[in-house]
């Protein structure tokens, strides 16, 4: 992308925007390179006020099963309690987050009930990370690189909050500014209504790699290439 609007690949028009919640504000994300082979990302300050910005829709409102994933390469480890990876709702009112918390990765589907990765934050490293929350077995689970490093059964049910969703900031009260900023950069959010399997949630990491096909004699030495989402479609599409 370029400018001030992120698109949305959903098909929903729910576009993001790079912004600053202050007037005279100096720390409005700006683009960056992302993952090899997925394009751009955006890099965050730490500092007040700046955040990826997706006004709130009804695509949003919803109680029960979602799933929140995102590319993520901090700067430094020494990020606030708290600092708002992906997160709906503010202060102690929110609808999902996935932040980082004591130096590690958190995923909360609702205050209260935390998944926290077992390995610590590492810096200038590209991590995938899913938080899934499945409503029916009422349960959460944190992949870390297409792995679950951590779950938790007996999960309440989610809040409902109306707000928008913010990339790289939260609110640590009702009424405070965006004042838990990720200072490094993040790509490839993507919010689902329905919980991911462990098969999908690993395939999710494994496809954000270029993969590679060598073809059949006489043609072997031939090596191709493809970036991820080189089809636009999903496997189960191709014919």
């Amino acid at each position: 992308n370029s400018g001030a609007t992120l698109a949305d690949s959903s098909g929903l028009g729910n576009a993001a925007f790079l912004t600053c919640a202050a007037a005279a504000c100096v720390s409005t994300p700006t683009l960056a390179a992302g993952p090899s082979g997925l394009g751009g990302a955006v890099a965050f300050s730490g500092l007040n006020h700046g955040l990826v910005r997706v006004p709130d829709a009804a695509a949003y409102a919803f109680t029960d099963s979602v799933s929140i994933e995102a590319w993520v390469n901090p700067d430094t480890t020494s990020q606030p309690d708290g600092a708002g990876l992906v997160v709906r709702g503010s202060g102690t009112v929110e609808n999902f987050a996935l932040d980082i918390f004591g130096g590690r990765y958190r995923f909360q589907p609702t205050p209260g009930a935390a998944v926290v990765s077992t390995n610590a934050v590492t810096a200038g490293t590209w991590t995938h990370l899913i938080g899934v929350y499945d409503a029916v077995a009422g349960s959460a689970t944190l992949y870390v690189n297409g792995r679950p490093a951590a779950a938790v059964l007996s999960v309440p049910a989610r809040l409902a909050a109306d707000h928008d969703i913010s990339i790289g900031n939260r609110q640590s009260g009702l009424a405070t500014p965006y004042d838990r900023g990720f200072l490094g950069r993040i790509d490839s959010v993507r919010v689902l209504r329905r919980a991911l399997n462990a098969a999908e949630a690993l395939a999710e990491f494994e496809g954000g790699f270029v993969s590679t096909v060598t073809p059949a004699s006489p043609n072997q030495r031939v090596l191709i290439g493809l970036p991820p989402n080189a089809f636009g479609a999903s496997a189960a599409l191709l014919v």
